[in-house]
C-alpha cells in the first residue's frame, strides 16, 4: 500500500493517523503533517507525523498548541482553509501571508511554508476538517507539493457522502 492509499483507509477507519502521516512526511520530505477533524466549530488534531529534524519540544509545543483549535483563530493556516473554503499557504514571514500563528510555527518547526486544505463532504456539503503540511520548500499555488495535498484533501472529501459519513 502507499501512503497515500493508507491515508485514505485511515480516513475510512476514522485513524489512527500518526504513522501513516509520518511516511508521508518522510515520502514528501517534509517537517510535518497533521489532519483536524471539526467538532463543535473547532478543529480538533486528529493526527500528526514528523519529519526527522524536527525537535521533541517543538512537536509538543505544536501538538498541544493545536490540539484544539477555534475557527475564530485566523491567525492559522488550517482555520483559514476552513474560513474561506480554499487552499491556504504560510510562510514563514508573517507579513507575506498575515498568518502569524503559522509563522510562529513554521520558524519553530525548521519549514519556509506550510499548506492547509479543507476537507469537505462534497462542494456544497459540510466542512469534515482540514490537512496541512509544514514544508522546508516553497510551496506555491499549482505546483507538484501544493497539487500533492490538494488532491489528498479531495480523495478524502471523495470517500464521504453528501452528510460527511465516512
Amino acid at each position: 500500500m502507499t501512503w497515500k492509499t493508507e491515508i485514505y483507509a485511515a480516513w475510512q477507519r476514522g485513524g489512527p493517523f500518526d504513522e501513516v502521516l509520518t511516511q508521508f512526511v518522510a515520502a514528501t520530505k517534509s517537517q510535518a503533517a497533521g489532519i483536524w477533524k471539526i467538532e463543535e466549530n473547532q478543529l480538533v488534531l486528529a493526527g500528526i507525523g514528523w519529519g526527522d529534524h524536527v525537535d521533541d519540544d517543538a512537536k509538543a509545543g505544536f501538538a498541544a498548541a493545536t490540539a484544539r483549535v477555534s475557527l475564530e483563530q485566523t491567525t492559522l493556516g488550517i482555520v483559514q482553509a476552513i474560513v474561506f473554503n480554499r487552499p491556504t499557504i504560510a510562510r514563514r514571514d508573517p507579513q507575506e501571508t498575515g498568518l502569524t500563528g503559522s509563522a510562529m510555527w513554521l520558524v519553530r518547526l525548521n519549514a519556509h511554508t506550510s499548506l492547509a486544505v479543507p476537507i469537505r463532504a462534497s462542494e456544497s456539503g459540510p466542512f469534515l476538517g482540514a490537512i496541512a503540511v509544514a514544508t522546508a520548500d516553497f510551496i506555491e499555488a499549482g505546483d507538484a507539493n501544493w497539487q500533492t495535498i490538494v488532491d489528498l484533501a479531495a480523495g478524502l472529501s471523495a470517500s464521504t457522502d453528501e452528510k460527511g459519513t465516512i
